[in-house]
C-alpha cells in the first residue's frame, strides 16, 4: 500500500496536470462529459498503478 508520502506526490501530479489533460482530451473527444470521465479514469489508474508497485 502506498504511503501518505506517495499518496500525496500522486494526488499532487494530479492537482498539477488536471486541467491541461481535461482540455486535451476535450480536444479529441468534444465532449464534455467524455472528457470528464476519462480525465477521471486517468487519475484511478494512477493512483491504482502506484498502489500495485509499492
Amino acid at each position: 500500500m502506498a504511503s501518505g508520502k506517495e499518496k500525496n506526490g500522486v494526488e499532487e501530479i494530479y492537482e498539477k496536470y488536471y486541467k491541461d489533460v481535461d482540455r486535451f482530451v476535450l480536444a479529441l473527444s468534444k465532449n464534455p462529459h467524455i472528457a470528464e470521465d476519462i480525465t477521471q479514469e486517468a487519475r484511478l489508474s494512477g493512483r491504482r498503478t502506484r498502489i500495485c508497485r509499492s
